[in-house]
């Protein structure tokens, strides 16, 4: 089946997290169990091919398994978990080809749900990526092909069930918009940004701008803006160079005690168990 050969191929070309030569191409082997990894994802779709991938969002546990696809819009920062042994592929996706591509389908917007929505990736996918991939055995034929497969790629997601949320890529103008904002509060994220003042900033009413970033975040920009701060805190902890204090106060925290709160809601977990060092150690 086309599940399998897709994973056999990408356990013969990855170790780790790997760009490979076909444009836009990330393969993924995990051969142990990985916990705690911190991730960054971007506007991509992703299709596990062994194992499950465990990410906390919004104080929510999501599982992506075998034979599953993810479609995320936007950068967001989170933290994962690989069951060993992990295979997936990934594709970063350019808005402009999904543009391009979606007058060809008859599919509707449909909102993303915390970043990234996930569903069955199906056989007439997992077909054209097993082409896609496949041209890592045929170098000579990455610059001409490519280009068609991934085409075909996304021709088979927006006809899919996560059409509807991949068609927000091809929004160029609306989600440029919002990727800047988002980028935005990556970039300050310790400081205290009001949603009124981005709304500003990418020439859009306040309503509108609101409305939109959830649609394509899953989260309002304030929602965003402490998930953001709460995932920063936890590598800091995890560095070592951190008391749970000081990475509040580093992440903008004002009050310790906030931040104790919205940490044990989001992770599960005290930020003193997911710190290396604390007080006096």
């Amino acid at each position: 089946m086309s599940l399998d050969r897709l994973d056999d191929l990408i356990s013969r070309h990855a170790g780790g997290h790997l760009s490979t030569a076909v444009p836009r191409q990330i393969l993924v082997r995990e051969d142990r169990c990985v916990e705690g990894a911190a991730l960054d994802y971007d506007t991509m779709l992703c299709v596990v091919t062994r194992g499950t991938k465990r990410t906390e969002v919004g104080g929510r546990s999501r599982a992506v398994e075998r034979g599953e696809m993810l479609v995320s819009l936007v950068e967001l920062p989170l933290t994962a978990t690989f069951s060993s042994p992990y295979r997936s592929v990934c594709l970063l996706i350019d808005p402009e080809a999904v543009a391009d591509v979606a007058p060809r389908t008859t599919q509707r917007l449909q909102s993303s749900d915390a970043g990234f929505t996930s569903a069955s990736a199906g056989a007439p996918l997992l077909d054209a990526l097993t082409r896609w991939v496949g041209l890592l055995d045929e170098p000579d034929a990455i610059g001409v092909l490519a280009p068609r497969y991934e085409e075909e790629v996304l021709y088979r997601v927006l006809t899919g069930p996560l059409g509807g949320v991949l068609l927000q890529a091809g929004q160029t103008g609306v989600l440029r918009r919002i990727r800047i904002a988002v980028r935005y509060l990556l970039d300050h994220y310790a400081d205290d940004v009001a949603p009124q003042d981005l709304a500003t900033m990418v020439a859009m009413s306040p309503s509108s701008f609101n409305r939109q970033f959830r649609a394509v975040t899953g989260m309002s920009p304030k929602q965003y803006q402490k998930h953001v701060r709460l995932e920063r805190a936890r590598r800091l902890l995890a560095q070592g160079a951190y008391t749970a204090q000081g990475a509040a106060a580093q992440v903008g925290y004002v009050s310790a005690s906030h931040f104790n709160r919205d940490y044990v809601r989001h992770f599960g977990s005290t930020p003193r168990a997911h710190a290396r060092i604390t007080h006096g150690s």
